[in-house]
């Protein structure tokens, strides 16, 4: 199963760490199932660290509808409250985020949050496959492996994995 780390907003990282939020939304995601590493941005007091972890088992796809309203036609999205309860936003929000373009649903599943934060450097961009893929030692070592710890946080997400020692 494939890693992406996400940057997320600290007010969403708190609803996801409490459990009331369960769907994250967003524009395009990878392939389920993978594991979501939950990275809080710096924006807004956040801490700039790697909170939590979880599994992304399914994703839906919200799709934006047209129907014809007095000689005109408006879009809107065809979804119920109860799945707006789980992004914790309101149909308000979901429009101004997507402006009516094809949105993605992820499943937050299995979610840990970890006793202390881990930094961007505790993880790396996958490489290529050499007997020092996924340690310490890939990338203090090999100067010409493709293989860099992360420096900056992802826009939306990336492929990452955890250094292990």
């Amino acid at each position: 199963m494939k890693t992406y780390m996400f940057s997320i907003h600290p007010e969403w990282v708190e609803k996801i760490i409490s459990g009331e939020k369960t769907i994250e939304v967003r524009k395009k995601c990878p392939k389920t199932p993978f594991k979501l590493i939950g990275y809080e941005t710096q924006s807004h007091k956040g801490r700039g660290q790697v909170i939590f972890e979880a599994i992304v088992d399914r994703v839906e796809d919200i799709e934006s509808l047209i129907r014809p309203q007095y000689g005109s036609q408006i879009n809107y999205y065809n979804i119920i409250g109860a799945t707006l309860d789980k992004m914790c936003l309101t149909y308000n929000q979901l429009t101004a985020y997507g402006k009516y373009k094809p949105l993605k649903a992820l499943h937050l599943t299995q979610v840990k949050v970890y006793d202390k934060p881990k930094e961007l450097w505790n993880f790396f961009k996958p490489c290529g496959n050499c007997d020092k893929k996924g340690t310490a030692r890939c990338t203090e070592e090999i100067s010409y492996c493709r293989a860099r710890k992360i420096q900056t946080a992802p826009q939306s997400y990336m492929e990452v994995e955890e250094v292990t020692e």
